[in-house]
């Protein structure tokens, strides 16, 4: 099977979060914990549309999850948010807040195939009035701290449609298994 792939955009992002959370020293160590390959692409990242090795970005994940944040996923699910939301343009944003949320969802796993390569199909196969099941399967990397991620990036884009009280928890999979399933409500 190839290897997973993702657009170099993802590191980007996470990156300039970083910077925006993180005190300097927080940062040297983190950078100096990386491995050699991926503290080399952190500090000359290449364009946002470029496709390299995941392992990067999960190298990137693993090494705040044991490091920095102290095992804690929260915050590796408050740097997703983060980061998606620091991401989204101006038009996106409008285009986000004219849509229903199921659309948005959808929409979102469509595109996440547009970012990714080999590393599972992302699908929301119920929405509701005030909720939605998705699902990912197949991704290359099983952890908690991936899974975390996740559940930020899909709670970002609940906070980017404006819904009140959006919540997202994952229901089944998770942990190391290769998929995961995440209930999402909002009023």
């Amino acid at each position: 099977m190839p290897p997973a792939e993702s657009k170099a955009a993802a590191i980007i992002s996470v990156l300039a979060t970083l910077r925006e959370t993180l005190t300097p020293a927080q940062l040297d160590a983190f950078l100096r914990a990386l491995p050699p390959d991926t503290r080399a692409l952190v500090e000359k990242p290449p364009l946002a549309s470029t496709w390299i090795l995941s392992d990067h970005f999960f190298a990137i994940l693993d090494t705040l999850h044991e490091g920095v944040y102290g095992r804690d996923l929260a915050r590796t699910t408050e740097l997703a948010r983060a980061a998606m939301l620091n991401d989204l343009s101006t038009i996106y944003r409008v285009f986000i807040r004219l849509s229903s949320p199921g659309f948005v969802l959808a929409r979102g796993a469509k595109i996440y195939t547009t970012y990714t390569r080999n590393n599972g199909e992302l699908a929301v196969p119920e929405v509701g009035d005030h909720f939605a099941r998705i699902t990912l399967r197949g991704n290359a990397r099983c952890t908690p701290t991936v899974w975390a991620y996740n559940t930020g990036a899909i709670l970002a884009t609940m906070q980017a449609t404006g819904v009140k009280e959006p919540k997202v928890e994952i229901v089944s999979g998770g942990k190391d298994l290769p998929e995961c399933e995440w209930r999402v409500t909002w009023k």
